[in-house]
């Protein structure tokens, strides 16, 4: 196995990134918090290049299912949600420990840099005139990713190897010599297993050929140019920044360390094709920001007692937060059952007649329509019988309504009681009831049908002074068998009528079956 397979080999086992202490306690601050908005766990992925790539790692992830690649920390928060990401960025932030890794030179500067890259290369970015900073952003941040995952895998090789690296351009000479691989490949080879938006890998393999790919649009020339550009001139600034501290460096290498910077500026702006002076606008605004960035990234380094103290709390705040998690889903299904019910009772009420509590006609209508489509695809039958009450009108004209509703009532309790469960009884309007039978050839239904004419007979009503009020009912009965032309709802609800009509036209009291269209031109 050569030196690069077994560094890729540990790099494998990678799950999380390093991220500086002040991040990590940034994190527990707003892990209590039980709704953080978007920008507070924005600004977490924005500062810190391990929790950006996890929350990437995580949305563009296969078991998410994804769509599209998310390019963006912010798009991908907006697929994870704010609750979710911060979860998983509690779950997953794992602060250095500089008391084991002794970080010394640029190694101390590994963060910083990250973040002036990103900053730089957005400004770069809107001062070409791009659109999409965001991304640009990213891109510059991830740049380091490949020294924040050599530190963690191959931390006794690769700290003294920081240490001793003056700038980053020496620093990718020694990964070369002694590694067998460069940090930036190292990067490239990680966003491509972590599923990383491209552009990133495509900023990363510039930044290592020292050029874009020939094939590269002229859109994307001028992103990458702003990534490129805004890595060099963090470089200038962080390599300002270390030469600055050494109490042994003279004023004239921070001199020589500009100079050199600013004709790389200069050399890229060149082969890609942008303005030398754009890009040199941007240069005040971002190293303005260097010393407050600098104070912000490292602080004092933690203690064993306060990285166990982190360890306790991040436990404890993630209880909390399963807790919580657990209390919301228990109220949104008590609160889904309740609206299920309602829901199942608004639906059983629109199926009801109001006055008499047999379905309504509208949902008889749906019912028919789907017992005719059988009849069209598998041959069943049924049998369709309109109910209409004999001489009702009188009983409404002489006792009043009152009465009537009450008659009507009554006679559906009886039609209901009379007829089986797998039956389809609705009032039709007024004093007219319609009935549906299943899988009930016309012999059958004739038989119940005369059960029903003798059931209505016997329903009786008493009024106030005494009498007994009573009445018979005229049934129109029709099979799809009985119909020439296309079973249709309408059809057979049209012969049904035709068939009522015959049996008031006998006298009533009595079963019609549907006899064809002479039937209907009697009508």
């Amino acid at each position: 196995m050569t030196v690069e397979e077994a560094v890729k080999e540990r790099l494998a086992r990678l799950i999380t990134l390093n991220s500086p202490e002040p991040i990590a306690r940034r994190v527990l601050a707003l892990g209590e918090n039980p709704d953080p908005t978007p920008d507070e766990i924005l600004s977490l992925a924005e500062d810190d290049p391990a929790i950006a790539c996890m929350l990437l790692r995580v949305a563009n992830s296969p078991l998410h299912a994804q769509r599209r690649i998310c390019t963006s920390a912010r798009q991908a928060l907006r697929e994870l949600t704010e609750r979710a990401a911060l979860s998983i960025i509690l779950e997953s932030i794992d602060p250095i420990n500089r008391q084991a890794v002794r970080l010394q030179g640029l190694g101390e500067l590994i963060w910083l840099h990250s973040q002036l890259c990103a900053a730089a290369s957005r400004s770069v970015g809107r001062a070409l005139g791009h659109e999409r900073p965001d991304e640009l952003f990213l891109a510059g941040l991830l740049q380091n990713v490949g020294i924040l995952a050599l530190l963690k895998a191959e931390r006794e090789r690769y700290v003294p190897l920081l240490a001793r690296s003056e700038t980053f351009e020496s620093l990718i000479g020694n990964e070369q010599t002694e590694l067998g691989i460069t940090h930036l490949e190292v990067g490239i080879w990680l966003a491509r297993e972590w599923r990383l938006p491209p552009f990133i890998i495509s900023s990363m393999k510039s930044h290592d050929a020292g050029q874009p790919a020939d094939d590269v649009g002229q859109a994307n020339r001028s992103r990458l140019a702003s990534v490129a550009l805004g890595r060099v001139i963090a470089d200038w600034c962080v390599e300002l920044a270390a030469t600055r501290n050494a109490q042994d460096k003279a004023l004239s290498g921070a001199f020589t360390h500009i100079n050199t910077l600013l004709r790389r500026v200069q050399v890229l702006a060149n082969r890609f094709g942008v303005d030398l002076s754009t890009v040199m606008s941007c240069l005040p605004e971002i190293t303005a920001q260097t010393e407050k960035l600098q104070s912000e990234t490292l602080g004092q380094a933690w203690t064993a007692q306060q990285r166990r103290t982190f360890h306790r709390q991040r436990r404890f705040i993630l209880r909390l937060r399963h807790f919580h998690k657990q209390r919301t889903l228990e109220r949104m299904s008590a609160q889904s059952t309740y609206l299920q019910a309602r829901n199942q009772m608004l639906e059983e009420t629109v199926k009801r007649d109001a006055m008499t509590g047999l379905y309504s006609r509208a949902y008889f209508g749906e019912v028919l329509d789907r017992e005719s489509s059988l009849v069209k695809k598998h041959g069943a039958t049924f049998s369709l019988a309109l109910i209409d009450l004999d001489g009702f009108k009188e009983i409404n004209d002489n006792y009043g309504h009152p009465l009537g509703d009450r008659f009507l009532q009554a006679v559906a309790k009886v039609l209901q009681t009379h007829t089986r469960d797998t039956d389809v009884l609705a009032r039709f309007g007024g004093d007219e009831f319609v009935l549906l039978l299943p899988g009930t050839d016309a012999d059958d239904a004739t038989q119940l049908c005369d059960r029903l004419l003798k059931a209505v007979e016997c329903c009786l009503i008493k009024h106030h002074s005494g009498r007994q009020l009573a009445t018979s009912a005229s049934i129109g009965l029709v099979t799809p068998a009985h119909i020439d032309v296309a079973t249709t709802p309408d059809n057979l609800l049209m012969a049904a009528d035709a068939a009522l009509y015959a049996a008031k036209h006998r006298g009533g009291g009595c079963v019609e079956i549907y006899q064809g269209a002479s039937m209907e031109a009697c009508i």
